[in-house]
């Protein structure tokens, strides 16, 4: 028997880090990066551009601009998906990472 170790990857959401869940495949993580942010559209989650840096967030933390409260088409410039708080709240009511 042969153990090895090799970096593997997943994909966590940039607010609450909720991870992937890859449903039916039966993998936690992948070898390859592609084949991690691939598969996350199956599990809803999103590629949000926050102040020109690229985040990927889960179904909780990203909505459509419309779906905003004070949403106003005259001045929404884009139809991409947007964060949806600046920080993950908790039921608590303390802000999480």
């Amino acid at each position: 028997m042969t153990i090895r170790s090799a970096p593997y990857f997943w994909v966590e959401c940039n607010c609450c880090e909720q991870r992937v869940d890859y449903g039916d495949s039966g993998y936690a993580a992948w070898q390859e990066r592609k084949q991690a942010t691939g598969n996350m559209d199956d599990a809803d989650f999103q590629t949000v551009e926050v102040d020109g840096v690229e985040q990927q967030l889960c179904p909780n933390c990203w909505v459509w601009p419309e779906d905003l409260p004070g949403y106003d088409e005259a001045t929404n410039i884009s139809d991409d998906p947007v964060r949806k708080h600046e920080q993950h709240p908790t039921k608590g009511g303390e802000i999480s990472k």
